[in-house]
């Protein structure tokens, strides 16, 4: 999987720091960084939106951008993994990281191969 390559590359790449990625609790990529972060046993903390934190409250699309904005505002450096279509919230998230002024780097996966913005 395309992920798991990235991020073994950005792995390698990282100082003696610890490292903990920090990861939205939906499906698609985020699944991918989990299985990465247990298989490697490098430590994650899973942001989930707030609907599915407490079942009582009724789903408002606005909790995932809530729950991006933790997962920025709690990141040294954010690093966005999409596959490229069209996302409103990959924008936000994006949009916000630099409002933020984080050091920010996007994978994009499409058919032709990896790139990065």
């Amino acid at each position: 999987m395309w992920v798991t390559n990235v991020l073994t590359d950005l792995h390698t790449l990282e100082t003696n720091e610890p490292l903990v990625f920090l990861v939205g609790g939906a499906v698609g990529v985020q699944e991918g960084v989990v299985v990465y972060c247990k298989s490697t046993l490098t430590d994650y903390v899973l942001f989930k939106p707030w609907h599915l934190v407490d079942p009582r409250l009724a789903f408002i699309p606005r909790f995932f951008f809530m729950r991006n904005k933790q997962i920025i505002d709690n990141a040294d450096r954010v690093i966005i993994l999409t596959d490229g279509t069209e996302d409103s919230e990959v924008d936000r998230a994006i949009s916000y990281a630099e409002k933020r002024n984080k050091d920010l780097t996007v994978f994009t996966h499409s058919d032709a191969g990896l790139s990065t913005v």
